[in-house]
């Protein structure tokens, strides 16, 4: 007893010293790191095996807490159970100036202080300091707690008063500057802060503030003040979302901004301690116009090029995938420029847009379509064979026409199409598949232009056979040879080939319109734009004379170089009107890989 006495005497006088030195024995170190100090302190006047240190935050909930036991600290793990613990009746007690009894202390501690099944005995104190309690210190025995040991506990808390009320107040001053200056750090974003249960707006930076209208948000429930029309939390609110350490990414149409926002949510602990909801917006409503703008076609409200290649693209990997087919369609507006021509450039837009939404709606789930150029389109059927694509645009034709009817439209809508279908094992080429399509495309074509013109031919009383001007007929053969001899009516479009030219090179018909389009697609993707640039520049009247060797695909397809030569005529406005050519068939062809 008299050993007990000393004690208490020896620490009343060093607890009057401490107070007058506050300022020399402050730290601010986590207490994971004086823990150790402080429970050897603590083993001088004590036989305890375990020590615990918890700083309480204003609204007592437990801000810091770290455990010492049986000689070294513990992992953060063994002091998390502190954070569960709800410090509030401490606080009841203070005000209504009770003592704080064992039987309080056991009600709140209950029996998370016990580290195992075999724990020792334990006794927790409160730490006071300027009117409130700063935190606590849990200790543990081995044996039964005496009157006197739980006095000397309490002496002991008084020790460390000034150290936990100044943690809690630079930490407080230090929280404070963190969100400060990590807030103003983003003023180009939206930030904002809510309670997770009430979703009262604890915090919103000025950017938000300005840009939403809210003077005074603080207080506030946020979908009162951040949406329209709501009478209850938003049903995209990703609140519930959440989980600890990780954020959560989305994209919302603000509908008092009218814009368009990537947020990005996430918690964090607050400076009272609790756990609440952190969001940062970025306004990305500029970047989505721009990114809608090349992927989607501003006409017709399809799909670009671009973005539906990088789609059939996808779609053909996931076929690869899942062993299924697909099939496309390349199709073309028919005599489009005709309807801009006569009717103007908005009805040919009209034309465009009419036939791109028939297309369109007639599709269904995993069936998509996107603008190839001007007048051409493509559209990819998922997992369907060539039969169920042809009777969908077959159906599309066939609404078109109801369209027209309808509408009492004094121009044909329609389209030629061609037909494709993949197989899983064959969907890595884009550009082989594109070009296939587009041959077969290009034969509905040439069968439509030839049956439109005997039409309009028949309609006007005039021959349907093939014609041209025999006067100059003879200049342009005479500068050639009499190899394979061809001969095109430049004005019309119309071309004869001669019989063996027809079968050397698989071409559809001796008289076919279009020939130049016919005959481009045989000729080696290396060096087609040469023979183009050659052609146009006959037309564009720039030369007479087109002379070039290039590589062509025979019946066979084999590659084969020939020597094309060929002179235009033209007629008294100096216009492109028979052209002559000749293809040299030498003795033995040339091959090439």
């Amino acid at each position: 007893m008299r050993d007990n006495c000393r004690k208490i005497e020896y620490l009343t006088i060093l607890n009057e010293a401490l107070e007058a030195l506050a300022p020399f024995v402050i730290g601010q170190g986590p207490l994971a790191e004086i823990i150790q100090s402080f429970a050897a302190f603590v083993q001088r006047f004590l036989p305890v095996c375990g020590v615990g240190l918890i700083s309480l935050s204003e609204n007592y909930r437990v801000r810091e807490a770290a455990v010492w036991r049986d000689g070294k600290i513990m992992p953060e793990e063994a002091a998390r159970y502190f954070y569960e613990l709800d410090f509030s009746e401490w606080k009841d007690c203070l005000q209504a100036n009770e003592e704080i009894d064992d039987k309080t202390l056991g009600r709140i501690m209950e029996l998370s202080c016990r580290a195992e099944e075999d724990a020792s005995l334990f006794a927790a104190v409160p730490v006071f300091y300027s009117g409130r309690i700063q935190g606590a210190i849990a200790a543990e025995k081995e044996q039964e707690w005496t009157e006197e040991e739980k006095e000397l506990l309490a002496m002991l808390a008084q020790t460390s008063q000034i150290a936990l009320a100044n943690r809690t107040y630079c930490q407080n001053q230090l929280e404070q500057t963190w969100v400060f200056n990590e807030l103003m750090d983003n003023m180009r974003a939206n930030i904002y802060v809510t309670d997770l249960d009430t979703d009262e707006v604890l915090f919103m930076n000025k950017t938000m503030r300005k840009e939403f209208g809210v003077k005074e948000p603080i207080g506030k429930i946020c979908w009162q003040v951040l949406q329209e029309g709501k009478s209850q939390r938003c049903d995209f609110c990703p609140v519930d979302k959440l989980q600890p350490d990780s954020s959560y990414v989305w994209e919302e149409y603000n509908t008092v901004t009218h814009k368009h926002y990537e947020n990005y949510d996430s918690t964090m602990r607050w400076l009272d301690g609790r756990t609440v909801h952190f969001q940062q917006s970025v306004d990305i409503t500029n970047a989505k116009k721009m990114s809608r703008e090349a992927n989607f076609d501003e006409l017709t409200g399809l799909m670009s090029r671009r973005a539906g290649k990088e789609r059939l693209s996808a779609a053909l990997a996931q076929a690869k995938k899942e062993n299924v087919s697909v099939s496309v369609c390349l199709y073309d507006v028919n005599l489009l420029k005709r309807v801009n021509d006569t009717y103007g450039h908005i009805e040919g837009d009209k034309l465009l847009t009419t036939i791109a939404r028939v297309v369109a709606g007639s599709l269904e789930e995993g069936q998509f379509a996107f603008r190839m150029s001007g007048d051409e389109f493509m559209v990819v059927f998922y997992g369907c064979g060539e039969k169920v694509a042809d009777k969908v645009m077959q159906h599309a034709q066939e609404e078109l026409a109801r369209v027209r009817e309808r509408e009492r439209t004094p121009y044909e809508i329609s389209f030629c199409y061609g037909v494709l279908g993949i197989g899983p094992q064959d969907t890595g080429d884009i550009t082989k598949i594109i070009t296939e399509v587009d041959e077969r495309m290009y034969k509905q074509k040439r069968m439509y232009h030839n049956g439109r013109i005997s039409r309009e031919r028949a309609e006007a009383g005039v021959p349907g056979e093939f014609s041209y001007d025999k006067e100059h007929l003879y200049e342009a053969l005479a500068a050639s040879t009499d190899d394979y001899i061809y001969i095109c009516n430049m004005k019309t479009d119309m071309f004869r080939f001669p019989p063996d030219m027809v079968k050397e090179f698989a071409l559809p018909g001796e008289i076919v319109y279009g020939g130049d389009s016919v005959w481009t697609m045989l000729i080696h993707e290396d060096d087609r734009l040469a023979f183009a640039r050659s052609m146009e520049e006959l037309r564009a009247g720039v030369t007479d004379i087109h002379d070039m060797e290039y590589r062509a695909r025979n019946k066979d397809g084999r590659w084969v170089w020939i020597h094309c030569r060929g002179r235009v005529s033209r007629d008294e406005n100096g216009e492109a009107e028979l052209f002559a050519g000749i293809v040299t068939k030498p003795e033995k062809w040339k091959t090439t890989d």
